[in-house]
């Protein structure tokens, strides 16, 4: 019985026998063993099956470019962005040629991830003729803001907090966006005098269906700085309590 071999990122497959080592070993043919795994491993080599059918292997790496017309793209998986958003994004354009393999599609994907509004972009080749090629972009969308609530955080300054927080229901919730969050709330204990104030932000998804999610700040306000002393030095004209006084207000 024969077992099938798929060598990935090859078009060829090959029938060859399965290899029992323990078997081989007892017949003292384990530097052939070797020798036919060798093979199996190199970057070009010739398998023999057992009806003598003879393929040769070749590294996919090593394979020359080609210069493609870009006759076809499509662009699926949107649901609050539009297509032409996405394909200026990716610098991809129909009538462009592309080199495959190349840096077009990495640089095209690298280029839409750059705009946070995805958490997975993907590109498929659907179909190639000697010199054209049709891609897909496919999609998924980051989820949109359904709300946020904040934790660790006492009730009188959380409106206060609240209308710091520059985010706006609706929007893509995007890493730019959860830090700019954090920077608010880290911004408003700074002004009251803490120091050290942490925040740790959670996605919450809300409906799957329609892609939307809550962030959950929970708050830690650190330590606020208290002034233990006050040194007045080289004042002869005005009383220490009235610069003490005026200093409070």
């Amino acid at each position: 019985m024969h077992s099938l071999l798929r060598f990935e990122h090859l078009t060829t497959y090959v029938f060859v026998k399965p290899i029992n080592l323990f078997q081989y070993a007892q017949r003292g043919q384990v530097l052939l063993v070797l020798l036919l795994l060798g093979l199996l491993q190199t970057t070009k080599a010739q398998v023999v099956t057992s009806d003598s059918l003879r393929l040769e292997l070749s590294n996919p790496i090593q394979q020359e470019s080609k210069l493609l017309k870009l006759v076809a793209l499509q662009v699926t998986g949107l649901q609050t962005t539009n297509e032409p958003f996405v394909v200026a994004s990716a610098g991809l354009q129909v009538g462009d040629s592309i080199r495959i393999p190349g840096p077009s599609i990495s640089n095209a994907i690298k280029r839409i991830y750059r705009t946070g509004l995805y958490s997975d972009v993907k590109i498929f080749e659907t179909s190639r003729t000697e010199n054209e090629i049709s891609l897909e972009i496919r999609l998924k969308e980051q989820p949109r803001l359904d709300g946020f609530e904040l934790y660790g955080v006492k009730k009188s300054p959380r409106r206060e907090i609240r209308e710091k927080i520059p985010l706006l229901t609706g929007f893509g919730i995007t890493q730019a966006s959860k830090t700019q969050a954090e920077s608010a709330i880290i911004r408003y204990y700074l002004e009251k005098g803490f120091r050290d104030t942490k925040v740790e932000t959670k996605v919450e998804i809300t409906d799957t269906l329609m892609n939307r999610a809550k962030l959950i700040f929970t708050i830690d306000p650190g330590r606020k700085l208290q002034i233990e002393k006050i040194n007045i030095i080289d004042n002869e004209s005005i009383k220490e309590r009235l610069i003490k006084k005026k200093m409070k207000e």
